[in-house]
């Protein structure tokens, strides 16, 4: 008993030390953010928003999560940042409209492309078992399936570890808006000169055609 109420009381340490320090980051990353002129939040989100899915190794589950951390950081954040989690919330919902649009063959290229990646998902045979499928499974184990220790720890574990992933999943998205400037600028210029390039062949090409047919 003596051990449990240890191991219990460091557990609660654990937890209050890495929420403390996750609220601390967040709060200092949504200021940034905030300190920003309107007209480049404007162009940041998306852009953020757009890399940050587009590193995700599955952009539809990473906007949900998202979405999740947005929603759970509200009351941790001051009233002020309001707007910006209002926009960033938006632009993920942009964002998994036009996903939604993918059709089925894409995802099935997409499935045997991933079987040969490393960092899968949880499979139960062939199917994916999403994280909230796992919390499920765990809070449907008996204390007697878990050690004293472990049947102590296990709640609290699993409170802090989805905390965190959505606390260090939002403050990356917040830190990549507060770089979202440049990085808006050199998706637009990107943009620009592909377009360029695109222009640009299709003339060479139109003259090349003409000059054979001459």
């Amino acid at each position: 008993d003596e051990r449990d109420s240890q191991v219990s009381r460091e557990a609660e340490g654990h937890e209050l030390a890495a929420g403390g320090e996750g609220n601390d980051a967040l709060r200092s990353a949504a200021a940034a953010a905030m300190r920003l002129c309107a007209a480049d939040r404007n162009q940041a989100v998306p852009a953020a928003v757009q890399t940050l899915l587009a590193a995700s190794e599955d952009p539809a589950e990473a906007a949900k999560m998202l979405a999740s951390s947005v929603q759970a950081a509200t009351s941790r954040l001051p009233a002020a940042t309001a707007p910006l989690l209002a926009q960033v919330a938006q632009e993920i919902k942009d964002q998994q409209r036009s996903s939604s649009k993918v059709t089925q063959d894409d995802e099935d290229i997409d499935d045997d492309e991933s079987d040969d990646q490393g960092g899968q998902h949880f499979m139960l045979g062939p199917i994916k078992v999403p994280l909230a499928m796992l919390i499920s499974i765990a809070n449907g184990l008996e204390p007697d399936d878990l050690t004293p220790a472990a049947g102590t720890c296990k709640s609290l574990c699993i409170a802090i570890n989805i905390n965190l992933q959505y606390t260090y999943f939002l403050i990356r998205l917040l830190r990549l808006i507060v770089l979202g400037p440049e990085l808006a600028r050199a998706m637009g210029q990107e943009e620009e000169s592909s377009s360029a390039g695109s222009s640009d062949g299709g003339e060479s090409s139109t003259e090349a055609s003409s000059g054979c047919h001459g």
